[in-house]
């Protein structure tokens, strides 16, 4: 806002209401009361915004907004092509691979949910995807799943490790 000085002055020197002040400048009186409650607690005078310009009164009022920005601008980037890699990998999870991420960068890291959607983003910029209609149930799908699992016979006690058969129908993608 490049009224930040005039809309001071106003307020000092006039016996206007937040209101007034903002109707003249097209603006709600929440944030105008907000920029005056602010500029009582900088400690700054009249002569202190004539000596200023209005990016260094908007400095001094908003300094939050640059501790903000300098603690994001320290966050490490994953290396999401190795996470890719990683993602391929049986048992391993989005999770497990941001809690070493987290691990490795403990002060400098992105929250699991951030972590997540960056991943998400860069993904969706490197894969080349490819769409197939089908009919529905024209088309069976089906494959081994890699896993395996033990059935165990009640009466002999005799385990046997079988694979796991999986298997699909084609839906209908309109």
């Amino acid at each position: 806002m490049n009224e930040i000085k005039k809309l001071l002055k106003l307020y000092i020197q006039s016996e206007l209401s937040v209101r007034q002040i903002g109707n003249a400048f097209s603006r709600s009186k929440s944030t105008i009361g907000d920029y005056i409650t602010r500029f009582k607690q900088s400690g700054l005078t009249l002569d202190d915004l004539e000596n200023k310009s209005e990016s260094e009164i908007y400095a001094l009022l908003f300094k939050e907004e640059q501790k903000v920005s300098k603690r994001r601008s320290t966050k490490v980037l994953p290396d999401f092509a190795t996470i890719h890699i990683e993602l391929k990998k049986r048992y391993v999870t989005r999770e497990l691979l941001w809690s070493e991420y987290k691990n490795s960068y403990p002060d400098h890291h992105y929250g699991y949910t951030h972590f997540c959607n960056l991943y998400k983003a860069w993904r969706k910029k490197m894969l080349v995807t490819m769409h197939i209609n089908h009919k529905a149930g024209e088309k069976t799908f089906m494959d081994f799943s890699g896993l395996k699992w033990e059935i165990i016979d009640k009466k002999t006690g005799l385990v046997t490790m079988v694979d796991i058969f999986v298997a699909a129908l084609a839906g209908c993608c309109r």
